[in-house]
């Protein structure tokens, strides 16, 4: 009997907690809320500022450019394959497994390498990431930084947060038209560059990298002009993300130029 009165019990105990997680979801639903992670400080985020969702047109024009740039960058287009591939899949699927609340099937993921003398990364919906070989090469030292500019457009990517603009096609759409479409406004970067980092938390990688990709682009804005609409603009971008990372605890002291992967250096040398 006294077992029978402990099962009894237990089973009251879990499920008042199912009932408690329920109800949070409920609330989380109704007051658009991004759950990145229970039982810890500062990872439940009020996403009041998510951009609405875009109009199937407008989403499949985006998609169109994917087959289109790489149309027109038939001979430049390096397709990851063998370890290369193997390592991108990993840290992907690390990334995406620790946090799938905020960030939707990874399934469809492609990532698009152009041998291109410009720095340049963006995204299109449907997760398909574009790197410039000039941008791997020249400006990404670092496993840490590479995962945090990743991961930041993973996750515009696949909540599909992009400013809606019109725009009249013409057949063919160059990198830098492409670039200036799918920027989005100053304060819907910041809460990128947050969800960024804690996704990276989550995902046990070092979040605040982000901050050193932030200011590859800041001490580079004539390089990195597509990044930007004007340098006051990122200049605050870049002190409200270290007053977030402040917010969470972070020690600016910490070098996290070290410790990058074999992986990391196979991808490095492959783009070379």
């Amino acid at each position: 009997m006294l077992h029978q009165s402990k099962v009894r019990n237990k089973f009251r105990l879990n499920k008042g907690f199912i009932k408690l997680w329920t109800l949070f979801f409920i609330y989380a639903y109704s007051a658009n809320v991004v759950a990145i992670w229970p039982f810890t400080n500062h990872r439940i985020i009020k996403n009041k500022s998510i951009p609405a969702q875009l109009s199937k047109d407008f989403e499949e024009q985006l998609k169109s450019f994917k087959n289109s740039f790489i149309k027109n960058h038939k001979k430049k287009i390096l397709r990851p394959k063998g370890v290369v591939k193997k390592y991108l899949e990993r840290v992907v699927n690390k990334i995406g497994d620790n946090n799938e609340t905020l960030i939707p099937s990874l399934e469809s993921l492609e990532v698009f390498f152009i041998k291109d003398s410009s720095p340049y990364l963006f995204s299109l919906p449907g997760y398909k990431i574009f790197i410039s070989t000039n941008l791997m090469n020249t400006y990404i030292k670092n496993e840490s930084v590479f995962l945090g500019a990743l991961t930041y457009e993973i996750i515009k990517s696949g909540r599909k947060i992009y400013k809606k603009k019109l725009y009249v096609p013409r057949g063919y759409v160059e990198t830098k038209e492409i670039l200036k479409i799918v920027d989005v406004q100053s304060e819907t970067k910041t809460n990128l560059l947050k969800w960024t980092f804690l996704a990276l938390e989550r995902a046990g990688l070092d979040g605040s990298a982000i901050l050193n990709w932030i200011q590859i682009i800041n001490r580079n804005s004539l390089e990195f002009s597509w990044y930007l609409v004007g340098k006051k603009n990122l200049s605050l971008e870049e002190f409200q993300f270290k007053t977030f990372l402040v917010s969470q605890g972070v020690n600016f002291g910490n070098n996290n130029e070290n410790g990058s992967s074999r992986g990391f250096y196979r991808l490095k040398n492959w783009t070379d």
